[in-house]
Order: structure tokens, then C-alpha cells, then sequence
């Protein structure tokens, strides 16, 4: 007699889905628990889910503040890395890709394709370089500034 038969089947069978319900379960609360702090805390901070003042839309044209250039100075770089990364993600993977397989219609594709990646990447760098036109550092500025 062997502990593989149908009962242990069955029996494992139920033990699994019944053990996956309940971790996706559990995820789920905590996440929408988790959530729920995370916003009475940005709320209680004033932070997220605050109420603005009724005059924002007018003062944030006029708005100088050095800590809004400091932030877009420190926001700009990443901005500019995640389309390089996800393109060098891309190109590592077509790579990859090239060691594993050979043949002449495989090697036309897969350099079309690090082609397109290769443009795709400079083409986002660019393009969010000069979201502001030529003039660079109005990415680091306020709306004023504009």
C-alpha cells in the first residue's frame, strides 16, 4: 500500500485550495488594512486627503518656494534613469534571448528588435529632457517661473 491513492489526492487537492483562498484572503485585508492606516496617517499629517485652502488655485501660479525647485532637482534624475533601466531591462533580456537561440531569422528579429528598444530608450530621455522646450532648467522651476 502506497500513500499516493485517491483519498491522499483528494485530499491534498482540498488542503491546497483551502490553504491558497486563505492567504489570498489574508493578503487582501491586509492590504485594504493596510491602506486604510496608511491614509489616516497622511490625513492626520496633512499630507494625503487634506483639505486645501480655497485660494490654492490662485497662489499656486504666483507660488516661489525654494523646496518646490529643490524637489523637482531631486525628482528630475529618476524621472530621466526609469525609462534607462527599462530599456536596458529590455536589452539585457534580448540578449539573454540571443545566447539561447540561433538561426538567421532569429538573428534579424532579435536585432530589429535591440534597435527599437535602443531608439525607444533615447527617445523617452529626450523627450523628458525637454518637456519644457529648450530651456533645461524650467523642469526645475515653479509654474511662475514659466
Amino acid at each position: 500500500m502506497t500513500y499516493v491513492n485517491d483519498h491522499s489526492v483528494l485530499g491534498v487537492g482540498i488542503l491546497f485550495t483551502v490553504l491558497g483562498t486563505v492567504a489570498i484572503t489574508t493578503r487582501f485585508y491586509a492590504l485594504v488594512t493596510g491602506e486604510a492606516v496608511i491614509m489616516m496617517i497622511g490625513s492626520a499629517t496633512h499630507t494625503v486627503g487634506a483639505h486645501f485652502p480655497a485660494d490654492i488655485g490662485a497662489a499656486i501660479l504666483y507660488y516661489d518656494g525654494w523646496d518646490q525647485v529643490l524637489l523637482e532637482r531631486l525628482e528630475s534624475p529618476f524621472d530621466i534613469m526609469q525609462p534607462l533601466a527599462l530599456a536596458l531591462l529590455k536589452l539585457s533580456v534580448l540578449f539573454f534571448y540571443r545566447r539561447l537561440f540561433v538561426g538567421r531569422i532569429f538573428d534579424i528579429a532579435s536585432w530589429t528588435l535591440i534597435g527599437v528598444v535602443i531608439a525607444w530608450g533615447i527617445t523617452f530621455v529626450i523627450a523628458l529632457t525637454t518637456t519644457c522646450g529648450a530651456t533645461i532648467m524650467a523642469n526645475f522651476g515653479t509654474l511662475n517661473t514659466l
